[in-house]
Protein backbone atom coordinates (compact mmCIF):
# COMPACT_ATOMS: atom_id res chain seq x y z
CA UNK A 1 0.00 0.00 0.00
CA UNK A 2 2.50 2.35 -0.13
CA UNK A 3 1.61 4.01 -3.44
CA UNK A 4 -1.58 4.69 -1.83
CA UNK A 5 0.12 6.18 0.81
CA UNK A 6 1.70 9.02 -1.51
CA UNK A 7 -0.98 9.46 -3.59
CA UNK A 8 -3.68 10.43 -1.03
CA UNK A 9 -1.09 12.75 0.61
CA UNK A 10 -1.36 14.53 -3.13
CA UNK A 11 -4.65 14.06 -3.52
CA UNK A 12 -6.70 14.61 0.07
CA UNK A 13 -6.14 18.35 0.67
CA UNK A 14 -6.69 19.44 -2.86
CA UNK A 15 -10.60 17.43 -3.99
CA UNK A 16 -12.76 19.67 -2.18
CA UNK A 17 -11.75 23.04 -3.70
CA UNK A 18 -14.38 24.45 -5.71
CA UNK A 19 -14.18 24.48 -9.76
CA UNK A 20 -13.99 27.94 -11.14
CA UNK A 21 -17.48 29.07 -12.88
CA UNK A 22 -19.42 26.58 -10.24
CA UNK A 23 -22.39 29.04 -8.57
CA UNK A 24 -23.73 28.18 -5.08
CA UNK A 25 -27.46 28.72 -4.30
CA UNK A 26 -26.10 30.10 -0.55
CA UNK A 27 -23.09 32.05 -0.30
CA UNK A 28 -21.12 34.22 2.23
CA UNK A 29 -21.60 37.87 1.61
CA UNK A 30 -18.25 39.95 2.49
CA UNK A 31 -18.38 43.75 1.68
CA UNK A 32 -15.44 45.28 -0.17
CA UNK A 33 -15.15 47.39 2.49
CA UNK A 34 -14.66 45.06 5.72
CA UNK A 35 -12.24 42.83 3.19
CA UNK A 36 -10.12 46.05 2.26
CA UNK A 37 -9.49 46.96 5.95
CA UNK A 38 -9.02 43.28 7.30
CA UNK A 39 -6.18 42.65 4.99
CA UNK A 40 -2.39 42.99 5.27
CA UNK A 41 -1.31 45.89 3.08
CA UNK A 42 1.51 43.68 1.76
CA UNK A 43 -0.47 42.25 -0.46
CA UNK A 44 -0.49 43.49 -4.07
CA UNK A 45 -4.15 43.60 -5.64
CA UNK A 46 -2.89 44.10 -9.03
CA UNK A 47 -1.51 41.32 -11.01
CA UNK A 48 0.40 43.42 -13.65
CA UNK A 49 1.81 46.19 -11.07
CA UNK A 50 3.35 43.30 -8.96
CA UNK A 51 4.51 41.48 -11.98
CA UNK A 52 6.59 45.03 -12.79
CA UNK A 53 7.87 44.94 -9.53
CA UNK A 54 8.80 41.38 -9.34
CA UNK A 55 10.58 42.32 -12.64
CA UNK A 56 12.36 45.28 -11.10
CA UNK A 57 13.76 44.12 -7.49
CA UNK A 58 14.36 40.27 -9.43
CA UNK A 59 11.81 39.06 -7.11
CA UNK A 60 9.70 35.51 -6.72
CA UNK A 61 5.99 36.16 -6.89
CA UNK A 62 3.34 34.12 -4.33
CA UNK A 63 0.28 34.15 -5.67
CA UNK A 64 -3.28 34.00 -4.34
CA UNK A 65 -6.65 33.36 -5.92
CA UNK A 66 -9.82 33.28 -3.91
CA UNK A 67 -13.44 33.54 -4.31
CA UNK A 68 -14.53 34.92 -1.06
CA UNK A 69 -18.22 35.73 -2.07
CA UNK A 70 -18.99 32.51 -2.83
CA UNK A 71 -16.16 29.86 -2.23
CA UNK A 72 -16.23 28.69 1.31
CA UNK A 73 -12.51 27.25 1.38
CA UNK A 74 -11.36 31.09 0.15
CA UNK A 75 -13.02 32.06 3.36
CA UNK A 76 -11.23 29.85 5.29
CA UNK A 77 -7.87 30.58 3.76
CA UNK A 78 -8.64 34.42 4.00
CA UNK A 79 -9.43 34.19 7.13
CA UNK A 80 -6.05 31.88 8.57
CA UNK A 81 -3.69 32.74 5.63
CA UNK A 82 -4.32 35.95 4.20
CA UNK A 83 -5.17 38.42 6.72
CA UNK A 84 -2.41 36.88 9.12
CA UNK A 85 0.47 38.93 9.80
CA UNK A 86 2.40 35.76 10.51
CA UNK A 87 2.23 34.47 6.90
CA UNK A 88 3.24 38.17 5.18
CA UNK A 89 6.49 38.55 7.86
CA UNK A 90 7.73 35.36 6.76
CA UNK A 91 7.27 35.58 3.16
CA UNK A 92 7.12 39.57 2.49
CA UNK A 93 10.98 40.08 1.92
CA UNK A 94 11.64 37.33 -0.19
CA UNK A 95 8.53 37.52 -2.51
CA UNK A 96 5.97 39.93 -4.42
CA UNK A 97 2.63 38.62 -1.94
CA UNK A 98 -0.19 39.01 -4.43
CA UNK A 99 -3.84 38.21 -3.78
CA UNK A 100 -6.60 37.63 -6.71
CA UNK A 101 -10.22 37.51 -5.74
CA UNK A 102 -12.43 36.06 -8.30
CA UNK A 103 -16.06 37.93 -7.57
CA UNK A 104 -18.97 35.72 -8.19
CA UNK A 105 -20.31 38.11 -10.91
CA UNK A 106 -17.15 39.10 -11.79
CA UNK A 107 -18.42 39.12 -15.57
CA UNK A 108 -20.04 42.28 -14.85
CA UNK A 109 -17.22 44.27 -13.62
CA UNK A 110 -15.42 46.40 -15.57
CA UNK A 111 -11.52 47.29 -15.45
CA UNK A 112 -11.17 44.56 -12.54
CA UNK A 113 -13.17 42.37 -14.95
CA UNK A 114 -10.31 42.48 -17.69
CA UNK A 115 -7.63 42.20 -15.59
CA UNK A 116 -9.19 39.03 -14.05
CA UNK A 117 -9.76 37.63 -17.35
CA UNK A 118 -6.42 38.46 -18.49
CA UNK A 119 -5.00 36.39 -15.30
CA UNK A 120 -7.19 33.62 -15.77
CA UNK A 121 -6.37 32.59 -19.62
CA UNK A 122 -2.69 32.84 -18.40
CA UNK A 123 -2.91 30.67 -15.55
CA UNK A 124 -6.17 28.47 -16.26
CA UNK A 125 -7.08 27.73 -12.37
CA UNK A 126 -8.95 25.49 -12.21
CA UNK A 127 -9.79 24.87 -8.23
CA UNK A 128 -9.99 27.74 -5.52
CA UNK A 129 -8.69 28.50 -3.78
CA UNK A 130 -4.93 28.08 -4.83
CA UNK A 131 -1.25 29.52 -4.46
CA UNK A 132 1.50 30.02 -7.29
CA UNK A 133 4.67 30.48 -7.12
CA UNK A 134 5.80 32.66 -9.78
CA UNK A 135 9.56 33.72 -11.02
CA UNK A 136 10.58 37.09 -11.64
CA UNK A 137 10.24 36.49 -15.36
CA UNK A 138 6.70 35.01 -14.67
CA UNK A 139 6.81 31.60 -15.04
CA UNK A 140 5.30 29.56 -12.97
CA UNK A 141 7.37 27.14 -10.80
CA UNK A 142 5.22 25.72 -8.37
CA UNK A 143 1.42 25.72 -7.28
CA UNK A 144 -0.40 24.03 -4.44
CA UNK A 145 -4.27 23.96 -3.00
CA UNK A 146 -5.05 24.85 0.50
CA UNK A 147 -3.75 22.63 3.28
CA UNK A 148 -4.49 22.16 6.71
CA UNK A 149 -1.48 24.16 8.11
CA UNK A 150 -0.99 27.33 10.48
CA UNK A 151 0.26 30.76 8.55
CA UNK A 152 3.85 30.49 9.50
CA UNK A 153 3.76 26.30 8.80
CA UNK A 154 2.03 27.12 5.51
CA UNK A 155 5.07 30.09 4.91
CA UNK A 156 7.39 27.64 5.33
CA UNK A 157 5.89 25.19 3.20
CA UNK A 158 6.05 27.71 0.20
CA UNK A 159 9.94 28.46 1.19
CA UNK A 160 10.06 24.59 0.80
CA UNK A 161 8.37 24.36 -3.06
CA UNK A 162 10.47 27.34 -4.34
CA UNK A 163 13.92 25.29 -2.81
CA UNK A 164 12.52 22.20 -4.14
CA UNK A 165 11.88 23.45 -7.54
CA UNK A 166 15.58 24.57 -7.70
CA UNK A 167 16.89 21.66 -6.79
CA UNK A 168 14.96 19.33 -8.66
CA UNK A 169 15.90 21.33 -11.63
CA UNK A 170 19.50 20.68 -11.09
CA UNK A 171 19.09 17.15 -10.49
CA UNK A 172 16.77 16.67 -14.42
CA UNK A 173 19.63 18.41 -15.92
CA UNK A 174 22.37 15.56 -15.01
CA UNK A 175 20.54 12.71 -14.45
CA UNK A 176 20.48 9.52 -16.60
CA UNK A 177 17.04 8.39 -16.15
CA UNK A 178 18.73 4.59 -17.53
CA UNK A 179 20.65 4.10 -14.32
CA UNK A 180 17.37 4.48 -11.91
CA UNK A 181 14.95 2.15 -9.82
CA UNK A 182 11.25 2.81 -9.85
CA UNK A 183 11.00 4.02 -7.15
CA UNK A 184 13.50 6.51 -7.45
CA UNK A 185 11.71 7.59 -10.98
CA UNK A 186 8.72 7.40 -8.82
CA UNK A 187 9.85 10.13 -6.58
CA UNK A 188 10.94 12.28 -9.05
CA UNK A 189 8.02 12.21 -10.19
CA UNK A 190 5.86 13.26 -7.10
CA UNK A 191 8.36 16.26 -6.20
CA UNK A 192 7.29 17.27 -9.88
CA UNK A 193 3.50 16.37 -8.75
CA UNK A 194 3.97 18.37 -5.31
CA UNK A 195 5.14 21.49 -7.18
CA UNK A 196 2.93 21.44 -9.86
CA UNK A 197 5.11 21.80 -12.73
CA UNK A 198 3.43 20.29 -15.93
CA UNK A 199 6.67 20.23 -17.96
CA UNK A 200 8.86 18.19 -15.16
CA UNK A 201 5.62 16.06 -14.66
CA UNK A 202 5.31 15.22 -18.72
CA UNK A 203 9.30 14.57 -19.00
CA UNK A 204 8.94 11.87 -15.84
CA UNK A 205 5.59 10.42 -16.88
CA UNK A 206 6.73 9.60 -20.25
CA UNK A 207 10.21 7.98 -18.58
CA UNK A 208 7.96 5.93 -16.08
CA UNK A 209 5.33 4.46 -18.91
CA UNK A 210 8.20 3.01 -20.59
CA UNK A 211 10.05 1.44 -17.39
CA UNK A 212 7.85 0.85 -14.63
CA UNK A 213 5.98 -2.49 -14.53
CA UNK A 214 4.05 -1.52 -11.53
CA UNK A 215 0.64 0.43 -11.93
CA UNK A 216 1.93 4.12 -10.80
CA UNK A 217 2.70 6.09 -13.98
CA UNK A 218 -0.34 4.22 -15.33
CA UNK A 219 -2.76 6.01 -12.95
CA UNK A 220 -0.94 8.76 -13.59
CA UNK A 221 -1.74 8.81 -16.97
CA UNK A 222 -5.20 7.82 -16.37
CA UNK A 223 -5.56 10.77 -14.33
CA UNK A 224 -4.62 12.89 -17.33
CA UNK A 225 -6.77 11.20 -19.91
CA UNK A 226 -9.53 11.66 -17.98
CA UNK A 227 -8.81 15.56 -17.53
CA UNK A 228 -8.14 15.72 -21.49
CA UNK A 229 -10.48 16.41 -24.58
CA UNK A 230 -12.99 13.49 -25.57
CA UNK A 231 -11.24 12.34 -27.91
CA UNK A 232 -8.29 11.15 -25.88
CA UNK A 233 -10.80 10.09 -23.14
CA UNK A 234 -11.65 7.27 -25.36
CA UNK A 235 -8.14 5.81 -24.34
CA UNK A 236 -9.07 5.54 -20.54
CA UNK A 237 -11.00 2.43 -20.78
CA UNK A 238 -8.02 0.40 -21.87
CA UNK A 239 -5.75 2.18 -19.55
CA UNK A 240 -8.09 1.52 -16.57
CA UNK A 241 -8.17 -2.62 -17.68
CA UNK A 242 -4.46 -2.47 -17.45
CA UNK A 243 -4.15 -1.23 -13.73
CA UNK A 244 -6.98 -3.72 -12.75
CA UNK A 245 -4.95 -6.63 -14.48
CA UNK A 246 -2.08 -5.64 -12.27
CA UNK A 247 -3.85 -5.11 -9.03
CA UNK A 248 -6.81 -7.16 -9.21
CA UNK A 249 -7.34 -7.45 -5.18
CA UNK A 250 -6.16 -3.32 -4.60
CA UNK A 251 -2.79 -5.04 -2.94
CA UNK A 252 -1.21 -2.29 -4.36
CA UNK A 253 -4.12 0.66 -3.34
CA UNK A 254 -4.90 1.00 -7.50
CA UNK A 255 -8.33 0.21 -7.31
CA UNK A 256 -8.53 3.18 -4.01
CA UNK A 257 -7.00 5.27 -6.48
CA UNK A 258 -9.24 4.44 -9.34
CA UNK A 259 -12.04 5.35 -7.07
CA UNK A 260 -10.19 8.75 -6.16
CA UNK A 261 -9.53 9.51 -9.57
CA UNK A 262 -13.25 8.84 -10.47
CA UNK A 263 -14.37 10.69 -7.85
CA UNK A 264 -12.14 13.51 -8.72
CA UNK A 265 -13.16 13.55 -12.28
CA UNK A 266 -17.03 13.76 -11.82
CA UNK A 267 -16.63 16.89 -9.03
CA UNK A 268 -14.87 18.78 -11.55
CA UNK A 269 -17.79 18.22 -14.38
CA UNK A 270 -20.41 18.54 -12.37
CA UNK A 271 -22.98 21.16 -13.86
CA UNK A 272 -25.00 23.18 -11.31
CA UNK A 273 -28.47 21.21 -11.71
CA UNK A 274 -26.76 18.01 -10.97
CA UNK A 275 -26.46 16.15 -7.63
CA UNK A 276 -23.09 16.31 -6.28
CA UNK A 277 -23.81 13.28 -4.34
CA UNK A 278 -22.74 11.45 -8.02
CA UNK A 279 -19.88 12.21 -7.83
CA UNK A 280 -18.91 10.66 -4.80
CA UNK A 281 -20.50 6.94 -5.44
CA UNK A 282 -16.88 5.39 -6.52
CA UNK A 283 -15.38 6.53 -3.35
CA UNK A 284 -18.62 5.27 -1.28
CA UNK A 285 -18.58 1.61 -3.81
CA UNK A 286 -14.90 1.03 -2.82
CA UNK A 287 -15.44 1.44 0.81
CA UNK A 288 -18.65 -0.82 0.54
CA UNK A 289 -16.44 -3.46 -1.57
CA UNK A 290 -13.47 -2.98 0.52
CA UNK A 291 -13.43 -1.50 3.56
CA UNK A 292 -10.46 -1.03 5.84
CA UNK A 293 -9.79 1.80 8.88
CA UNK A 294 -6.72 2.94 6.84
CA UNK A 295 -8.21 4.42 4.23
CA UNK A 296 -12.15 4.89 5.42
CA UNK A 297 -11.43 8.01 7.35
CA UNK A 298 -9.61 9.62 4.83
CA UNK A 299 -12.13 9.10 2.05
CA UNK A 300 -14.91 9.81 4.59
CA UNK A 301 -13.27 13.47 5.10
CA UNK A 302 -13.10 14.06 1.50
CA UNK A 303 -16.53 13.44 1.26
CA UNK A 304 -16.76 15.91 4.13
CA UNK A 305 -14.97 18.33 2.13
CA UNK A 306 -16.34 18.04 -1.33
CA UNK A 307 -19.99 17.98 -0.24
CA UNK A 308 -19.60 21.22 2.44
CA UNK A 309 -17.95 22.63 -1.04
CA UNK A 310 -21.24 22.20 -2.44
CA UNK A 311 -23.91 23.53 0.46
CA UNK A 312 -24.80 19.82 1.42
CA UNK A 313 -23.85 20.97 5.11
CA UNK A 314 -25.90 18.39 7.28
CA UNK A 315 -24.59 15.34 4.74
CA UNK A 316 -21.20 16.83 4.99
CA UNK A 317 -21.23 16.53 8.76
CA UNK A 318 -22.27 13.29 8.88
CA UNK A 319 -19.40 12.18 6.91
CA UNK A 320 -17.10 14.56 8.68
CA UNK A 321 -18.02 12.65 11.70
CA UNK A 322 -17.70 9.57 10.40
CA UNK A 323 -14.52 10.61 9.20
CA UNK A 324 -13.83 11.56 13.08
CA UNK A 325 -14.99 7.73 14.28
CA UNK A 326 -11.91 6.50 12.22
CA UNK A 327 -9.00 8.70 12.36
CA UNK A 328 -5.59 7.97 14.03
CA UNK A 329 -5.10 9.31 16.84
CA UNK A 330 -2.49 11.70 15.43
CA UNK A 331 -5.43 13.44 13.12
CA UNK A 332 -8.03 13.70 15.17
CA UNK A 333 -7.16 17.14 16.73
CA UNK A 334 -7.54 18.26 12.52
CA UNK A 335 -10.78 16.66 11.95
CA UNK A 336 -12.59 17.46 15.48
CA UNK A 337 -11.99 21.32 13.72
CA UNK A 338 -13.14 20.27 10.40
CA UNK A 339 -16.56 19.05 12.06
CA UNK A 340 -16.93 21.88 13.99
CA UNK A 341 -16.53 24.75 11.09
CA UNK A 342 -19.14 22.43 9.25
CA UNK A 343 -21.20 22.62 12.39
CA UNK A 344 -21.11 26.74 12.68
CA UNK A 345 -22.43 26.94 8.93
CA UNK A 346 -25.42 25.01 9.27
Amino acid sequence: MKQFGNYMKKLVFTLSFLSLGVAHAEYWEIPKEKLSMSYDATWQRDYKEASKIAESKNKPMLIVVTGLDWCPWSKKVFEEIIREKEFTRELEEEFVLTWIDYPKQYVQLDEECKEIKAFQKEFKPQKLPIFYLVDSRGYKIAQVGQLPLKAGEFARYVRHLRADYYDLTRELKKIDFSKLSDNEIESLYQRAEALGNEEYCEKILNTGLNTNNGCFFLLEKYAKVLDSNKRERGFAKNIRDAIIKRDPANQQGALLQLAILEFENLSHHLKQKDNPEIAIEPLLNFMKRFGGKNSEWQLEKMIAEFLFSKNRVQKALEHAQRCLQTAPEDRQEEIEELVEYIKINL
